[in-house]
């Protein structure tokens, strides 16, 4: 796994061609981002906390209609969104499809300011399907990555860490054929609370490292889908009828 400090997408297909990466097979990736920690908030306003959400990209051009989570308001530093992003591969993943971007943004509600919504960070993976393909089942563990912002002549500067895992989630063509998961969607994960509400009693490593748990949790489940919980049980996610 790679995480880069740059976060544009201009260039990604050309950074695609240029490698031999693992590629993801015809499926579903999940993605799951619970919470952030020690965002630096936005200099240039000053006012009260932030309001935060992520915005997720994948492939060399990101989505056509990038996925965003509900603002966890005056989450501050440490917001909590406890959301899932699904992107279908239908015809499998390409080359392009190892490159996913998460963006922090501020949400500026109040009209008062005119200001728009400012991006406080972002996280960018390469060589994602190898990096997710590479554990047990395609399932990672829960990880605090870093959360970079790109400050013009500064350079790149770390603003925190996000909470992500990933799961790839191998369907058959006639999964696909049924209707199910057709565009990239997403949702509160099945089982957690909601926005702006810590679910987790677990204490987690950095990426690469190793998760260490606090307190023995018991997996939770959706009432008509599955999840991947914070006890790292898995319930399939898609219900074959």
């Amino acid at each position: 796994m790679d995480i880069s400090t740059s976060t544009s997408l201009d260039s990604d297909t050309d950074y695609a061609a240029s490698r031999n990466d693992k590629l993801f097979g015809r499926g579903v990736l999940h993605v799951q981002i619970f919470k952030a920690r020690n965002i630096k908030g936005d200099e240039i306003a000053g006012m009260g906390k932030a309001d935060p959400y992520v915005v997720v990209k994948l492939g060399s051009k990101g989505n056509r209609s990038p996925l965003k989570s509900e603002a966890h308001q005056d989450g501050g530093s440490s917001p909590v969104w406890n959301y899932q992003f699904l992107f279908p591969l239908q015809n499998g993943g390409t080359a392009a499809h190892n490159i996913l971007v998460v963006q922090v943004y501020n949400e500026n509600a109040d009209t008062r300011y005119c200001r728009a919504d400012n991006c406080l960070g972002s996280l960018r993976m390469e060589n994602l399907a190898e990096w997710v393909m590479s554990h047990e089942d395609n399932i990672t563990e829960p990880q605090w990555y870093p959360i970079i912002y790109e400050n013009g002549k500064k350079g790149a500067e770390q603003k925190g860490e996000i909470l992500v895992k990933f799961y790839f989630q191998e369907v058959d063509e006639g999964v696909f054929a049924s209707g199910f998961h057709t565009v990239p969607s997403c949702s509160l994960i099945p089982g957690r609370t909601a926005v702006g509400v810590d679910d987790d009693d677990l204490e987690y490593s950095s990426a690469g490292g190793k998760l260490e748990r606090a307190n023995t949790l018991t997996a939770v489940a959706g009432a008509a889908m599955g999840v991947l919980d914070s006890a790292s049980v898995f319930v399939p996610l898609l219900v074959l009828l």
